[in-house]
C-alpha cells in the first residue's frame, strides 16, 4: 500500500541512512492514523539497512526491537526516517532509528535494535 517508492540516502560507510517516504491513506490502524505495525516494519527495515552492512558476511537477524510511539503518524503525508549504527561488537550491531515529520522534525516514533550475525550462515535448501 506504499504507492510511491521511498527515496534513500546513505553515508559513504553505510552506517547512516535517511529515507523520505509517503505514507498514504490505506495503511491506517485507526482512521487517519498510520498502523503501528507498519511504523515498526519501516523502522526495522531502516535499522537492518545500517546494521547488516557492518556484520560478518553482511548477514544477520533482528535479536530485539524496542519501539516507542511518541505521537500518532497521520496518514497521507511525507515523513523522514533516520537510522544509524551506534556500536559494533564482533557479530553484534546496535542501531537506532526514528520517524519524524517533515518541516518541524518532530519525532513521531523511535526504535533501537540489536542485530546478530550467526556463527555460521544457514544454506538455502
Amino acid at each position: 500500500m506504499i504507492i510511491v517508492p521511498p527515496i534513500m540516502f546513505y553515508n559513504k560507510s553505510f552506517t547512516e541512512l535517511t529515507i523520505i517516504i509517503h505514507l498514504g491513506k490505506k495503511i491506517c490502524g485507526h482512521d487517519g492514523i498510520i498502523h503501528g505495525g507498519l511504523a515498526a516494519t519501516v523502522l526495522d527495515e531502516a535499522l537492518a539497512a545500517v546494521a547488516l552492512p557492518s556484520l560478518p558476511k553482511n548477514f544477520g537477524f533482528t535479536a530485539n526491537l524496542n519501539i516507542n510511539y511518541r505521537k500518532p503518524i497521520m496518514s497521507d503525508q511525507w515523513v523522514v526516517v533516520r537510522s544509524k549504527l551506534d556500536k559494533l561488537e564482533e557479530r553484534k550491531a546496535f542501531v537506532s532509528a526514528h520517524i519524524e515529520s517533515i518541516g518541524d522534525q518532530v519525532v513521531l516514533t523511535e526504535a533501537t535494535s540489536l542485530y546478530i550475525s550467526p556463527k555460521s550462515i544457514p544454506s538455502a535448501k
